[in-house]
């Protein structure tokens, strides 16, 4: 990973997405990044409650190379438009579905 990168990091599933701005390498060989989150609103609403329960900050402001992974741009806009069209009303189950009820008692 480099800077410039898109990355995401699941943190007690708020799933982040954000762009490596600094890339440092520690004494013992681990990577370490400085990553702008971007909307991240959840993730900060989670963090202050928690310093304000504990009184102290968990945040992190660098993050090892295990704790991020690299994300592709193609392939999140793909994922996404896949879902728009799954998503649409016209791809609905009708009424019917597929758990309609039975008329027969014995059909579960």
């Amino acid at each position: 990973m480099k800077v410039g990168d898109l990355v995401f990091n699941s943190y007690h599933n708020i799933l982040r997405f954000g762009t490596i701005q600094r890339k440092r390498i520690d004494q013992n060989g681990w990577a370490y990044f400085k990553v702008n989150w971007h909307c991240d609103n959840t993730y900060e609403r989670a963090m202050s409650t928690r310093e304000r329960l504990c009184g102290k900050d968990y945040r992190l402001h660098e993050y090892r190379k295990d704790q991020i992974k690299p994300v592709s741009k193609n392939i999140l806009s793909k994922v996404l438009q896949q879902h728009e069209v799954v998503a649409s009303p016209s791809n609905k189950l009708g009424a019917a579905g597929l758990c309609a009820p039975s008329a027969r008692f014995d059909v579960i």
